[in-house]
Order: structure tokens, then C-alpha cells, then sequence
């Protein structure tokens, strides 16, 4: 067992420091959603047909047409390929649905940006929080979370995401209780 001020400590638990938060407003607290271009400062929407997203009240809204279900928000710049991280969200939907965690893989030769799936998230009607680690594998660091193009159509739904926590994952030279 390993000890600290007298308190057995759990490897398991305690064995890696996360760095502070990558993703900026992942509270939502700032209604600011861009929809044209990228950033590493505020979410930016990306849509098609009628599907839209919106931030207000501490929440972002994904309004999702089940015909075309390419809606997401997206933020730049987040991961360094070969790093590990912690991905945590809370949301919800207004039925079970899954959203799509992805990294940005670079731009494709029309320059349309390609994704690798990070982790599916099953969404139920109430809040729950979702956590996944990952190894980012893309040369341009991107997050997108949402539905894409291509991503299985269904019914209409509306999924409320309440925070988005990102936070690189180090494993070695580090001790920390905190967790």
C-alpha cells in the first residue's frame, strides 16, 4: 500500500494528473456559438437541412431533423495526436438517442474535414454523465459532438448537452490525491 499523511492511497484511482480544462465555456455559461469558421475560444455549429444548435441558459441545444441529422458543435485545436485524454459530458434527450464524440483527422483532398469516432453516447431522458478516455490519433486536434452526416437518421429529437469537460491525461512523473 502506498500512504500519504497517514491515508492509504488507491493506484488505481490516484495514479495519473489531468490537466486543467482544454475546452473553453464547457459550462455554456457563454451563449457565444459561431457559425461560420473555427475556433479555440467558442463552440462552432455545423448543420445541414433543417437541424439546428444553440447555447442559452448554461445548455447547449441540438435540435436534430431525423430526414438529415448532420448537426454538430465543434471546438479547434483541442488534442495532440499520440496524447491521451478524458473526455466527460453531461446530457440528455427528449428520447433515447446517441450522439457521436469525434477528432478532427485533418481535411480531406475538397477540403470537408475527416473524423475518426471517439466514443458513441447512448442519451436517455435524463441527465447522465458520460466518461471515456482515448489515445488522439488526427493531426489537427479538433472535437465535434453531435450527428453527422452519414450517422444513422431517425426521428426528430432534441438533445441537451449541460457540460463538456476535456483534459489531457498524464501518466507518468506525476502524484497527485486529488485524482
Amino acid at each position: 500500500e502506498i500512504f500519504n499523511a497517514g491515508t492509504a492511497l488507491d493506484v488505481r484511482d490516484h495514479s495519473c494528473y489531468y490537466s486543467n480544462e482544454l475546452v473553453s465555456n464547457n459550462d455554456f455559461t457563454d451563449n457565444t456559438l459561431n457559425t461560420i469558421g473555427t475556433s479555440t475560444t467558442t463552440w462552432t455549429r455545423y448543420k445541414a437541412g433543417t437541424s439546428s444548435a444553440s447555447i442559452s441558459d448554461g445548455v447547449a441545444t441540438l435540435s436534430i431533423d431525423g430526414s438529415n441529422s448532420n448537426v454538430v458543435i465543434h471546438q479547434a485545436d483541442i488534442f495532440e495526436s499520440g496524447k491521451k485524454y478524458k473526455i466527460s459530458l453531461v446530457a440528455k434527450a427528449s428520447a433515447n438517442f446517441s450522439i457521436i464524440f469525434r477528432e478532427s483527422q485533418g481535411a480531406l483532398a475538397n477540403n470537408t474535414p475527416s473524423t475518426a469516432i471517439i466514443a458513441t453516447v447512448p442519451l436517455t431522458t435524463e441527465y447522465q454523465t458520460f466518461e471515456y478516455t482515448f489515445t488522439a490519433t488526427g493531426d489537427q486536434g479538433d472535437i465535434f459532438i453531435g450527428r453527422n452526416a452519414g450517422d444513422a437518421a431517425g426521428a426528430n429529437q432534441t438533445v441537451t448537452i449541460d457540460s463538456v469537460s476535456v483534459k489531457k491525461i498524464q501518466t507518468t512523473g506525476y502524484w497527485r490525491n486529488e485524482g
